[in-house]
């Protein structure tokens, strides 16, 4: 079992038990289908389209920003112009948690992602009653028909999908079936990060909302991706870390 495989099995580990405790119906029931668009966003703020991402650790990095202020962070998140903000919950590794995301809904007028590793239905219904408008699914972790089934399931519920790629060939269903799709230059099974993967991927990927994924630390990488046909970009340790230059 690798990293990534092992972040979904304690992902649904976790969303079963909090099925056991509050059934899916259950949890239905009490959801609305208001959500804010990540996509009108991303159009809104083109000037900095950038999803900002809160993240307290990753495998790679335990130490981002365990004493990280979360209202702080979304402050400045929002000075700095992002267009939406990205929320990890996956508790053991990212050491974040649904709390983050409500939190940041109820405080931030952005659209929120709710950003971990989804496979089942019950952790879409969860980031909906947070607040999330935006839900990442990582399509090497899912099959065709979860891939079509979860989507449809979002978009039942008022949310918006980004669908993950680290390769095109991981796509199975119409890349239009989806509303944001991004490509991850980062590889998930060994977190090594290769900006030139954005250049590779593009070829392949043709979408009105395309998202670069991970490695950007300034704004000149921001700059480039955009110059290859990225709609906007997702950045969390760049910006978490303090280390992200604006200047281009």
């Amino acid at each position: 079992m690798n990293i990534l495989e092992k972040l979904a099995h304690l992902s649904r580990e976790a969303a079963e038990h909090n099925e056991r405790l509050r059934p899916l119906s259950e949890l239905e029931s009490t959801l609305t289908t208001n959500s804010i668009s990540m996509r009108d966003s991303l159009l809104q703020y083109s000037e900095f389209p950038v999803i900002a991402e809160f993240k307290r650790a990753s495998p790679s990095n335990p130490n981002i920003g365990k004493e990280a202020d979360l209202r702080a962070t979304i402050k400045a998140y929002e000075q700095l112009g992002a267009a939406g903000m990205s929320v990890l919950t996956e508790q053991h590794y990212f050491l974040g948690n649904l709390d983050d995301l409500e939190f940041v809904a109820r405080n931030s007028s952005l659209p929120v992602l709710r950003k971990d590793f989804i496979t089942t239905r019950y952790q879409i219904a969860e980031a909906r009653k947070a607040g999330a408008s935006v839900v990442l699914l990582i399509a090497r972790l899912l099959s065709a028909q979860e891939q079509d089934e979860l989507t449809q399931y979002a978009h039942d519920l008022g949310m918006e999908v980004l669908m993950e790629v680290h390769s095109h060939e991981e796509l199975k269903v119409n890349k239009l079936s989806v509303d944001l799709l991004g490509v991850n230059c980062r590889d998930l099974s060994t977190f090594e990060t290769d900006l030139n993967h954005f250049k590779n991927q593009i070829t392949y990927l043709k979408h009105p909302f395309l998202i670069a994924e991970s490695g950007m630390q300034n704004q000149q990488d921001i700059n480039t991706v955009l110059d290859m046909g990225y709609t906007g970009c997702l950045i969390g340790t760049a910006l978490m870390s303090k280390t992200f230059n604006q200047v281009s």
